[in-house]
């Protein structure tokens, strides 16, 4: 993979951009609920492909738990008014969809994350 970069900044801008696409067309709470409880359910789902067996069913639990935790926060700030609700819940899935690609692909962009911070790891300066 030498002199190939991978995609982790342009996967993780595309995720952004359908997130606020996502919140004018469908709301805020729909596109926070639909982006952020996504990204474990598909994270799940591919480890459960890739290793060829179920889920641990505590694992299932967590990820139930934290999207149903999603949605009670959501509703409890009181659902938006949507102009257009499917293309907001489709760019939601984009957003989470990109989301849980940038776990995935993490790795390789980790050396460039290291670079692109404003102090250096071995710096004196503290906040």
């Amino acid at each position: 993979m030498r002199g190939r970069r991978p995609l982790c900044e342009e996967i993780a801008g595309a995720g952004i951009l359908w997130f606020f696409i996502a919140v004018v067309a469908a709301g805020a709470s729909v596109a926070t609920v639909v982006c952020l409880g996504l990204p474990p359910v598909l994270l799940l789902v591919l480890g459960a492909v890739r290793r060829r067996r179920l889920p641990p069913i505590g694992r299932v639990l967590i990820v139930a738990v934290a999207v149903a935790g999603l949605l009670l926060v959501s509703i409890a700030g009181g659902m938006d008014q949507a102009p257009d609700s499917a293309a907001g819940i489709v760019a939601a899935l984009a957003a989470g969809a990109a989301y849980a690609s940038t776990t995935v692909t993490a790795a390789p962009c980790r050396p460039a994350a290291r670079r692109a911070t404003l102090t250096p790891p071995d710096s004196s300066a503290h906040c």
